[in-house]
């Protein structure tokens, strides 16, 4: 999508506008969650330290109570404990040190759960399943189902272990009364990737495609969200390459034939 026009003559387009500059970097910003972080530390520590300048010294401190106050309720309420907010957070607070002072226990806590899965999927490519299991057997309210499918896929029965996650999938689905539960959504999260890492080990596209194009998901819907973007995109085109390499997507209806035209 072009977010900026250029006039056409000799003379060079110089007159460029605020909003030529933002709606292209917000755009870039909603499809990479680095890009999303930096961004958002440096656009808050910008503003800080421009009001400092503008504020009273009370009403200054004030303000840097209120960002203190509410960063410690974010980190010890949220449930899910986003990776690029948190890890933006750090950089906030060493802008200001000696003003910003968050609890270090919400930061270590969160700081864990926000990257436990991403920590487990970075052991596990590196076939590593100690350390998996390791850091899913510390995690309390774990699914025992979850530890035998890392047993299974450390031994490279891909197949049972792939059953087992498919299973996991079926018998613990995220629903409005579970939504609340941490620990089941790091869960599922952590099966979805394994079952996709599963198929794509003994080449079983089929069920790769049925899992990443439930419902009403197209190509189209994977574009518009970052994390299925960069999590089930490239699996989704390698499925949908292999099955009509093999002539087995005929009228499948989600487009992507001519997605991947």
């Amino acid at each position: 999508e072009t977010y900026r026009t250029y006039r056409i003559g000799e003379l060079p387009d110089i007159q460029i506008r605020y909003s030529d500059i933002i709606i292209p970097l917000q755009a870039l910003a909603q499809y990479d969650n680095h890009i999303a972080r930096l961004l958002y530390a440096s656009l808050f520590t910008s503003i800080l330290n421009s009001l400092e300048d503008k504020l009273s010294t009370d009403e200054y401190y004030n303000l840097i109570h209120t960002i203190q106050h509410r960063f410690d309720v974010m980190l010890s309420q949220s449930e899910i404990c986003y990776p690029s907010f948190v890890t933006a957070l750090p950089v906030i607070v060493l802008s200001k040190p000696e003003k910003i002072q968050i609890s270090s226990q919400y930061i270590s806590s969160s700081t864990i759960a926000s990257h436990l899965e991403s920590v487990a999927q970075c052991y596990r490519s590196l076939a590593n399943y100690d350390d998996v299991r390791g850091i899913f057997f510390q995690t309390p309210g774990l699914k025992l189902i979850t530890l035998r499918a890392i047993e299974k896929e450390s031994h490279t029965d891909f197949s049972l272990a792939l059953n087992s996650y498919v299973t996991a999938l079926k018998q613990y689905p995220l629903t409005d009364e579970t939504s609340n539960d941490p620990i089941l959504e790091l869960e599922h999260e952590f099966w979805t990737q394994s079952m996709l890492n599963c198929c794509n080990q003994i080449n079983n596209w089929t069920i790769m495609s049925k899992h990443i194009f439930i419902e009403d998901t197209k190509f189209d819907t994977l574009w518009s969200n970052a994390h299925q973007l960069n999590y089930l995109m490239p699996y989704a085109i390698r499925a949908k390459l292999k099955l009509l390499i093999s002539d087995n997507e005929k009228g499948c209806g989600c487009g992507c034939h001519w997605a991947l035209v």
